[in-house]
């Protein structure tokens, strides 16, 4: 029931025969299972796995087996370039840099394996991703979240929407039907009147809009408002929508990108 398809589990025995690469790697991707991780490595950004099979399928990338895992690679300039193709496609992206230089790595990993003589080494060994050069996550790409002008194609505004559904209580009861039965149907398929909490964002202009509206059984403020400003990612409460807002949201002509959320206050 806790299932969470945005994230990875790997069993701690088989992290650790991991090389300190792969673990530096797995403790990324594994919390972002969801998206296509472009890691750094030199001056090259490196898709692996699962993310090697996408880069290969949709970019066009060679294949390499140089690696323990399956590897596509581009150069640090082509970033953007098919970043944007991915993102376009309704892929998310995850662009991992290296936070420090292979000088500063190698200060630090001395200071690691060589103590002070004033101070009795610790008996406890470091972690493996500490011999090798820091890595960490740069930026969350996604169709409504974009701000880098070599990422965006389109001149017009991109909004993000984020979209909160609360039935109102009473509307359009049935008397044949008990209450918890009109409650269910009315949140599970959207039978009923309903009101919206909505914030739309432009993030590459710093827009931000908010409001609220009582809406009809059939949904038409909330089509109206669709249509108006078109949304390419709709963020929104996945166990707080009714089927008919969704299926309303999905079946947009620019299918917009769904981003389902745990909670939304």
């Amino acid at each position: 029931p806790d299932y969470d398809p945005t994230s990875l589990y790997i069993p701690p025995k088989e992290f650790n025969n991991l090389t300190a690469f792969e673990q530096q790697y797995w403790n990324i991707k594994r919390i972002h299972w969801d998206k296509v991780v472009f890691f750094k490595k030199g001056a090259f950004y490196e898709l692996f796995e699962t993310d090697a099979d996408i880069g290969r399928s949709e970019l066009h990338l060679k294949m390499t087996d140089r690696t323990n895992m399956r590897m596509a690679g581009i150069p640090e300039y082509a970033f953007s370039d098919h970043a944007s193709k991915l993102i376009a496609r309704g892929f998310k992206v995850v662009q991992v840099a290296q936070v420090e230089s292979k000088l500063q790595a190698a200060k630090r990993i001395q200071s690691i394996s060589s103590p002070p003589s004033s101070k009795k080494s610790s008996s406890t060994a470091s972690p493996k991703t500490d011999s090798i050069i820091a890595r960490g996550v740069r930026a969350i790409l996604t169709r409504g979240t974009l701000i880098d002008e070599e990422l965006i194609n389109d001149p017009r505004s991109v909004y993000l929407l984020v979209i909160k559904e609360i039935e109102i209580e009473g509307a359009n009861t049935n008397e044949n039907e008990s209450i918890l039965n009109q409650s269910e149907l009315r949140r599970t398929n959207g039978i009923g009147a309903c009101k919206y909490g909505v914030c739309f964002v432009d993030t590459a202009t710093g827009e931000v809009n908010l409001g609220e509206f009582e809406d009809d059984i059939e949904r038409s403020g909330l089509e109206t408002l669709l249509h108006q400003i078109n949304p390419q990612e709709v963020v929104y409460e996945k166990t707080g929508i009714s089927r008919k807002t969704l299926n309303l949201i999905k079946n947009r002509p620019t299918a917009p990108m769904l981003t389902p959320r745990t909670k939304i206050k």
